[in-house]
């Protein structure tokens, strides 16, 4: 079979109590490049691997494992040891999160992906990961308003947001993409048109006060969190976790985890 190359994907919580399942989604594959954990919680599923939903149309939560990760994560390690993952990692985990699974980690896990943009610049849980060599990825750099309902304006809609990219000549897009990658971590927008995927693909530069500082004072009183699942799921995820906080912005902070990163470096194929 041919290389997979340049993927990464995620075990759905619904699979968690099944040990061979990790198995089951990599082996028809030579492998993928990082294996990441959805959500730290389980829930329980039907029979169709499906997740099971009580009564009230919420999720049915594991908590024996979810208060205890570490079975799964011995699979991701494992995993990660026979060359199925080139990196293993976790995806919307907080710092307690975090903490609770370097405890028991003989792996530590390459990435977090989490919801980062000027709306909820997640400063903190950045500074904490950079702390540990783990990459923070950015899953929602352009917001992810349409997975949650919500009131409030958004990220696109944001008038300082909007200043910035039409003073410049620029898409919005383009200016929330530049200003994730200098604040040091990984971005991974997403779009169905494809003239915005050409148009989020010309990296531009922001100069230090007069955009990138603004846009990061765009959050200050008033970060919302989007992705924030806790009514669908009966599972209070994110609990008091705050955005706010200052970055330890260091450019090369980056470099540092992916030079500790290098046997798993991610390999793109344009094919």
């Amino acid at each position: 079979m041919k290389d997979l190359q340049g993927n990464a994907t995620m075990l759905f919580f619904g699979l968690y109590n099944q040990v061979i399942a990790i198995w089951i989604v990599l082996g028809r594959l030579d492998y993928v490049d990082a294996f990441l954990m959805h959500w730290p919680f389980a829930a329980e599923r039907t029979d169709d691997h499906e997740v099971k939903l009580g009564d009230d149309g919420k999720y049915i939560i594991k908590k024996d494992l979810t208060a205890n990760l570490e079975p799964i994560w011995r699979k991701f390690e494992a995993l990660n040891q026979a060359g199925k993952a080139k990196a293993i990692g976790v995806s919307n985990f907080t710092i307690s999160n975090l903490e609770q699974l370097l405890k028991y980690a003989e792996i530590p896990p390459a990435i977090n992906q989490v919801e980062i943009h000027p709306v909820w610049p997640n400063s903190r849980l950045i500074n904490y990961c950079f702390s540990k060599s783990i990459l923070p990825v950015a899953y929602s750099p352009l917001g992810s308003q349409s997975q949650v309902p919500t009131t409030s304006k958004t990220v696109i809609q944001n008038t300082d947001l909007i200043s910035i990219a039409e003073k410049k000549g620029v898409s919005i897009g383009q200016i929330l993409i530049a200003w994730g990658i200098k604040r040091g971590y990984v971005v991974l927008p997403m779009s169905s048109n494809k003239g915005r995927i050409k148009s989020n693909g010309t990296l531009i530069e922001l100069t230090e006060e007069e955009e990138f500082e603004r846009m990061s004072r765009v959050a200050e009183g008033k970060e919302i969190r989007f992705v924030d699942l806790k009514d669908t799921f009966r599972w209070d995820v994110f609990g008091n976790e705050q955005g706010r906080g200052t970055l330890s912005r260091r450019l090369h902070s980056v470099c540092a985890v992916l030079e500790s990163f290098d046997s798993t470096q991610i390999k793109v194929s344009h094919e």
